[in-house]
C-alpha cells in the first residue's frame, strides 16, 4: 500500500501534545509511520511536499520535519494530471481542507 501524507501529518509530530486532538493525531500518525518503517506501508512525496516544508517558519522544527520526510519516502512524484488521477491514499490533519473536501 503506498500512502501521501499531508504537509499537516509531519507537522503534527511537533504540535502540542496537551490537545487531546493533536496528541491522537500524532499517535495514529506515529502508528502508521511505524509501519512504514516495518516495510507494510509505502510513503510517497511529492514537489509541493518539498516546497511546503521549505517554507516552515522554524528552522529547527523545519529540519526536522524534513528529516522525518526523507527517511520515510520511498520515492517522489511530480504533480500532475495523470498523478491526480491516480492518487491512492490521502492522510491529513488539516481541519479546512477536510471541510472543503
Amino acid at each position: 500500500m503506498k500512502i501521501y501524507f499531508d504537509n499537516c501529518c509531519y507537522n503534527r509530530l511537533f504540535d502540542d501534545r496537551s490537545n487531546i486532538k493533536n496528541y491522537l493525531e500524532r499517535e495514529s500518525i506515529l502508528i502508521i509511520m511505524q509501519k512504514v518503517y516495518d516495510g507494510e506501508i509505502e510513503v510517497t512525496g511529492s514537489d509541493i511536499l518539498d516546497i511546503e516544508i521549505s517554507q516552515i517558519a522554524g528552522l529547527e522544527k523545519r529540519n526536522n520535519v524534513e528529516g522525518i520526510y526523507r527517511a520515510l519516502i520511498s520515492d517522489t512524484v511530480a504533480i500532475n494530471k495523470r498523478i491526480e488521477a491516480r492518487a491512492d491514499i490521502l492522510l491529513t490533519t488539516d481541519m479546512r481542507f477536510l471541510r472543503n473536501c
